[in-house]
């Protein structure tokens, strides 16, 4: 009799979460532990919990379960749900900041770049004047895009290994008239167009021409745009 109720008050505390068992004589309730029923040689306390022996032996039932359904997944083919590191190498675009490349490799591109990179400040710097001086809106748009393909350049410098210059090429001089200033601005797109054509043809690295090409793309919607 002593065993029957053993094992009907151990059966309660079986998987996870609380049970109630009707037929233990204590109507304990308690939590569970294992996976499995614990069969122990200890009856249930008078707080409804299992005793050590018997909570010990339904972890280790729950363990061995866990086990064979474990070897039964690999066996029918299913996915097993793994985690920890990873190990081996990775697949597909990375992200985060790319790797400093010495600049000694790409000198001469680099000081390309900053050449670039001054032509974008003189022109920023003149279609502001060209605003402050006339008031055309357009000269306002071009000099926040002048601002933009600036730190594009300045950003491209960094990633091979370089320093930007942020020295203008030149001294502005406001223009007195509308035709004085798109003149200009004609002159400052055409000319840029051709710099970019050779930095897009002599890239040395392939990260370099989409942002390349994109502000060629926006050069030649400025000349538009200055009636070039």
């Amino acid at each position: 009799m002593k065993n029957t109720l053993t094992i009907l008050c151990l059966t309660a505390f079986a998987g996870l979460g609380f049970a109630q068992n009707p037929d233990c004589p204590l109507g304990g309730q308690g939590p569970g532990n294992g996976a499995g029923p614990g069969g122990g040689a200890q009856p249930c306390r008078q707080d409804g919990v299992p005793g050590p022996k018997a909570q010990k032996n339904g972890q280790r039932r729950g363990q061995r379960a866990g086990q064979r359904n474990c070897q039964g997944s690999r066996r029918g083919g299913g996915a097993l749900a793994m985690t920890g590191p990873g190990r081996g190498p990775g697949t597909g675009p990375g992200t985060g900041t790319p790797p400093v490349v010495p600049v000694g490799i790409y000198r001469d591109f680099v000081k390309r770049l900053n050449d670039t990179l001054a032509e974008e400040l003189y022109a920023h710097d003149y279609y502001d004047a060209a605003f402050s001086a006339l008031g055309v809106k357009v000269f306002k748009n071009l000099a926040s895009a002048e601002t933009n393909h600036a730190n594009a350049v300045a950003n491209m410098i960094v990633l091979l290994g370089g320093t930007p210059d942020f020295t203008p090429s030149q001294a502005v001089v406001a223009p007195a008239t509308l035709a004085e200033a798109d003149a200009e601005c004609i002159a400052i797109e055409l000319m840029v167009i051709e710099v970019y054509k050779g930095l897009i043809n002599d890239a040395p690295v392939a990260a370099l021409l989409r942002p390349l090409n994109n502000i060629q793309a926006a050069n030649y919607k400025h000349l538009a745009a200055v009636g070039g």
